[in-house]
């Protein structure tokens, strides 16, 4: 089932909500992978308007917090609700793409712990945070050249000599929306190492 949404509409996130529970009769586990960023260099300041913090915020932070709580009463209902937040490193770091960015990133892992604490005992909430994820944004707006030297950077830094791929951080994803009942509030890095690296 598709549905189209706005995660910054709160009607919006409310009418996905019911459509989903309407057709599928619950809601078991949601995760909050929406996300917005444009690369502007952290100490160039004047190069990020007020606007742009504020669509990233709408879209990276606010988004959630909507959906968990249009969420909320289906995944209640199910018995066994598990949130998944997807935040970042750089929400751990303070580095990435934008000081936005960043930033939004780091009020999602704070959103994590207050969700998991308000909506216990009957939902689980967790985020994970990734590093650099092959085909994800930077493939998308970096040149060739320039892709090829940032992954060339990550595979040298990194202790583990592979870049991220998709499909790992969805396995991580399913178990923790399916896995065991006993981890909530939890906020799981997954950067193949570059943490170790002080």
């Amino acid at each position: 089932m598709v549905v189209e949404l706005d995660v910054t509409n709160d009607d919006s996130c409310r009418a996905a909500a019911n459509a989903v529970e309407a057709h599928f009769g619950r809601l078991d586990g949601l995760v909050n992978c929406a996300g917005v960023t444009r690369f502007i260099p952290h100490a160039d300041l004047e190069a990020l308007p007020s606007s742009e913090f504020g669509r990233t915020n709408d879209v990276n932070v606010l988004g959630t917090f909507q959906m968990i709580r249009a969420c909320r009463g289906a995944l209640e209902r199910s018995g066994s609700g598990s949130i998944v937040n997807y935040s970042s490193i750089a929400g751990l770091s303070g580095v990435g793409s934008s000081v936005a960015y960043a930033a939004s990133k780091g009020a999602v892992i704070s959103l994590t712990l207050s969700m998991a604490r308000a909506l216990a005992p009957h939902i689980r909430v967790n985020a994970v945070a990734p590093g650099y994820v092959a085909g994800g944004l930077p493939s998308r707006v970096l040149e060739p050249e320039a892709l090829a030297a940032v992954e060339a950077k990550y595979l040298e830094t990194q202790p583990l000599k592979r870049l991220l791929q998709p499909d790992d951080i969805a396995a991580l994803t399913v178990f923790l929306v399916t896995g065991p009942v006993g981890i909530t509030g939890e906020i799981i890095r997954m950067d193949n190492g570059l943490h170790l690296n002080g």
